[in-house]
């Protein structure tokens, strides 16, 4: 059995009353009435945002570097009845898991009016836009996103990293408690476990794979088109990798560090361009895909209508990133096919109905972890 963290108070009232310390941190709210006082369990609460319930426009908000995700977590964790919180922020979610030691709805409203102070928003945003997960099914949420299931683009891979780097993240700077440790491990193992028993992954299932295939699908054939890719993350890496599969030869990479951009047109095949003159490249470009992390715009209206002046050649922009790199009022220009991450929609529909079987399996495979992992000894059931 499992001793999981218990303040003094808490567990000289186990020890006086003879209660099992472990089977204090089970599923459901119970209380314990013992004399004069009461005796609280333990919750798990999962707040979070993504883009099953929220636009790319309102989810944006939300999204958080990492050092704004250390700086939140340590806030969050300066609070006495939070023992441990992880957030994860991706481009399609922003998600607090923690562990407290109130009742639900007090921890609850907590989160809810941080986040409404932290990110500068209304309340009506919160109730609109955000789900709330307690207790077994915050695990049983984990692990579905750990496993690629309860992404946009079902069965993509980066997501069980992303889980990864929030769990990193949260140890690096000792906001993860024992409780969040084994379960944020065990959702890994589970992800990996999914991955190996079914075909949820096969073949490139990526954002970056997505858009390599709307741009082959708008122009029938991409060898013989000039592209920019702007950022060199992993989503700039990732579109480097299929287009070097694909022998793309004229592919130019832009980056705010140009010695990033160098190693990844070098990787590629390509050509870097400094940030600061990518603007005058894009007259010649076919495709420009850009996936920063900057926090503001950098590709503006004005730039593409002064490109597009003389121009007698569509040009397809696609925006990868979170938030936005692309003015959203550039799709109104003529002859500019403007996408982001909400416009895949048909793609990541034909995606679904291809893993629809796999879905099945992969969700009898996480219900079978869930019950080991309460057979184990994690009473949190």
């Amino acid at each position: 059995m499992l001793n999981f963290q218990i303040c003094k108070s808490q567990k000289l009232l186990c020890d006086t009353h003879k209660i099992d310390t472990d089977f204090a941190f089970c599923y459901n709210p119970i209380k314990y009435k013992l004399k004069s006082f009461t005796y609280l369990i333990m919750h798990i609460i999962t707040i979070g945002i993504n883009h099953k319930k929220a636009e790319i426009n309102e989810r944006e908000k939300f999204y958080l570097t990492k050092e704004k995700i250390k700086y939140a977590l340590l806030e969050l964790h300066k609070t006495n009845f939070i023992k441990g919180v992880v957030i994860l922020s991706t481009c399609n979610r922003m998600e607090i898991y923690s562990h407290i030691t109130c009742d639900s709805e007090t921890g609850e409203n907590f989160i809810k009016e941080f986040i409404k102070n932290f990110f500068i928003c209304s309340t009506n945003e919160i109730e609109k836009y955000f789900y709330v997960f307690k207790d077994t099914f915050v695990i049983k949420h984990l692990f579905e996103v750990a496993s690629g299931i309860n992404s946009q683009i079902v069965g993509e891979t980066e997501i069980l990293g992303q889980v990864k780097e929030a769990f990193r993240i949260a140890k690096e700077i000792n906001v993860v408690d024992k409780l969040l440790e084994k379960i944020f491990s065990k959702s890994i193992s589970t992800g990996k476990i999914v991955r190996d028993k079914t075909k949820i992954s096969t073949g490139h299932i990526s954002i970056a794979s997505i858009a390599i295939k709307k741009c082959e699908n708008f122009f029938g054939s991409i060898k013989d088109k000039k592209i920019i890719i702007i950022g060199a993350g992993n989503i700039a890496f990732l579109l480097s990798k299929y287009l070097k599969e694909k022998n793309i030869q004229g592919i130019f990479v832009a980056n705010r560090t140009f010695d990033k951009a160098k190693t990844l047109a070098d990787f590629c095949g390509g050509v870097a361009i400094r940030f600061n003159t990518f603007p005058k490249k894009l007259k010649d470009a076919d495709i420009i895909i850009s996936s920063t992390s900057s926090p503001h715009i950098i590709l503006k209206k004005e730039h593409i209508e002064d490109i597009m002046k003389n121009r007698k050649k569509p040009l397809l922009i696609l925006d990868l990133a979170v938030p936005r790199d692309v003015d959203s009022s550039v799709k109104n220009i003529t002859d500019v096919h403007m996408y982001d991450l909400d416009s895949f929609k048909s793609i990541v529909e034909e995606n679904y109905k291809k893993r629809k079987n796999e879905i099945k399996k992969v969700k009898k495979i996480i219900t079978t972890e869930l019950n080991y992992f309460k057979y184990q000894g994690n009473h949190i059931f």
